[in-house]
């Protein structure tokens, strides 16, 4: 963490509760893109230059090419079981347009986090977005409901304040995880746990999404769009 940032992070929250968050629905699937995956695309689009960082089995990799994108895409990933470009970030020398670090920082301490994003920022191009996708912090129980090896959440409230006070433009999602082929029944279940959350000042939304691009001005400010964003 830089000098000073953990106040400039304090003086940013106040600045969240004004944004729309959009939610999206996500799903786990080997063949097709869910509609955060479906966002990732787009924004990428076709010849984007990209860095994955902990790629895990390059699964993402594989359904972007599908889709056309036949940019420069290289992963990272410090495991040996599927193949990578690089296994460490020392190895990695040139700048890319997207930097992607996806349902990873929830394995990492804090001060491992900010070796991360200051990589991240070293190697962004310039207009480059760094995009991270975590369980949602404001969820119940989803950070340490599935996974053991979970450190940490990561609030996207924090992201945001964090991402503002280093001069990034944000736009953030929160992300519905739901079976691909979502039913009545799920359904009901959803607007049911939606009153309880509510109740309880929580959030349904297992997942969050937050696309941080350099930007020129102070501070940082809002990506906008059109219309709300369905992926």
């Amino acid at each position: 963490m830089k000098s000073d940032e953990y106040w400039k992070i304090l003086e940013n929250r106040p600045k969240f509760y004004a944004q729309k968050i959009p939610s999206l629905v996500g799903f786990e699937s080997v063949l097709n893109l869910d509609e955060s995956g479906e966002t990732l695309r787009r924004k990428i689009g076709k010849s984007a230059s990209v860095l994955e960082l902990g790629s895990g089995n390059n699964a993402l990799l594989e359904k972007l090419k599908k889709r056309g994108h036949g940019g420069t895409y290289h992963t990272m990933d410090i495991e040996t079981r599927f193949p990578h470009d690089f296994h460490s970030l020392d190895e990695i020398k040139q700048n890319y347009d997207f930097i992607l670090m996806l349902e990873m920082v929830e394995h990492m301490p804090l001060d491992v986090f900010f070796q991360y994003l200051d990589f991240c920022e070293k190697h962004l191009n310039p207009g480059g977005t760094i995009v991270i996708s975590t369980p949602n912090a404001g969820h119940l129980n989803q950070v340490w409901k599935h996974d053991m090896t979970h450190i940490r959440p990561y609030p996207l409230r924090d992201l945001f304040a964090l991402f503002t006070a280093r001069g990034f433009a944000t736009e953030m999602y929160r992300i519905h995880l739901v079976e691909e082929n979502y039913g009545l029944l799920r359904w009901i279940r959803r607007r049911i746990a939606q009153v309880l959350a509510w109740l309880l000042y929580a959030q349904i939304e297992e997942g969050i999404m937050i696309f941080a691009s350099k930007s020129g001005g102070n501070g940082g400010s809002i990506i906008s769009s059109d219309k709300t964003v369905r992926l």
